[in-house]
C-alpha cells in the first residue's frame, strides 16, 4: 500500500501527549472501582497484591509486543491494523468492529457509570445514575468535537490531576495503615467462593483497571516520529 497517496492525519502529538493518554487511560475509572471489588473476592492481602502484580506483568509483556508492532505499522487503528496485516481484511474488519462495539462501547459505558456513581456520592445522592452517565458521555463527546488540540490539553491536565490523587490516596494509606500487620494476616480463604473462581473474578477487575494501556497505538498516525515515539510512550506509560 502506498501510504503517501492516501490522506492521513496531521502528526501533532508529542511523546508527552502520548504518555498522558496512556497513563490517563490506566489511571481511570477502573482504578476507583477495582480495589473494592477485588477485596470482595480475595480475603487475603497477599492474594490482592499477587493479582495486581499478575495484571501488571500481563500488561507489561503485552506492551513489548505492541511496541514492536506499532513501530512497524504506525497507522491509525491499532489492533485493527495489526489483525488486517496478519490475517487479512476480514479479520481486520471483525477486530475493528469488536473493538468499537465491545471494547470501546461497553468499557466507555462502564466508566461513565462509575463516574456517575461518584458524582452522586459527592452530591449527596442527588440525580439518577443513568442520566448522569449519559451526561458524562455527552460531555466527553463535546470535548472531542473541539479538535485534537483541545482534547489533548484536557487529557494532559486530567492525567496530572489523577496521578496526584492516586499518589495522595496511596500515601495516606501507607501513612495511616500498619504495613507490619499484613504479614500477620492469617486469612487464606477466598471470600465465599472457590480459589479459581475467586482469583479469576478478581483478575477480571484488575484487567478492567489496566484496560486502555494500548490505546495510544490507535493514534499512531497522529504521533510525531511514531517509529521512535510509540515504543517510548508504551514502555514508559505502562
Amino acid at each position: 500500500v502506498n501510504q503517501n497517496s492516501e490522506p492521513g492525519f496531521a502528526r501533532v502529538l508529542s511523546v508527552r501527549d502520548g504518555l498522558a493518554v496512556t497513563v490517563g487511560m490506566v489511571i481511570g475509572a477502573g482504578i476507583l472501582r477495582a480495589p473494592g471489588e477485588i477485596a470482595g473476592h480475595l480475603g487475603n492481602p497477599w492474594l490482592i497484591l499477587a493479582v495486581w502484580i499478575l495484571g501488571g506483568l500481563v500488561a507489561g509483556l503485552s506492551t513489548l509486543l505492541l511496541a514492536e508492532m506499532s513501530a512497524a505499522l504506525p497507522q491509525a487503528g491499532g489492533k485493527y491494523v495489526y489483525a488486517r496485516e496478519a490475517w487479512g481484511p476480514v479479520m481486520g474488519f471483525v477486530t475493528g468492529w469488536s473493538e468499537l462495539l465491545v471494547g470501546r462501547g461497553f468499557s466507555g459505558a462502564a466508566k461513565a457509570v462509575v463516574i456517575a456513581e461518584y458524582i452522586r456520592i459527592l452530591t449527596g445522592g442527588q440525580g439518577s445514575i443513568p442520566v448522569l452517565a449519559g451526561a458524562v458521555v455527552l460531555a466527553f463527546f463535546f470535548i472531542h468535537t473541539q479538535g485534537i488540540k483541545a482534547s489533548t490539553v484536557f487529557q494532559n491536565i486530567t492525567t496530572v490531576i489523577k496521578v496526584f490523587v492516586v499518589l495522595i490516596i496511596a500515601g495516606a494509606g501507607i501513612w495511616a495503615g500498619d504495613l507490619f500487620s499484613i504479614g500477620n494476616n492469617s486469612g487464606t480463604e477466598l471470600v465465599g467462593q472457590g480459589w479459581v473462581s475467586g482469583f479469576s473474578a478478581a483478575y477480571l477487575a484488575v484487567a478492567f483497571a489496566y484496560y486502555g494501556w494500548e490505546d495510544v497505538s490507535k493514534m499512531a498516525e497522529e504521533i510525531k516520529d511514531p517509529g521512535r515515539a510509540l515504543p517510548n510512550i508504551l514502555l514508559k506509560g505502562v
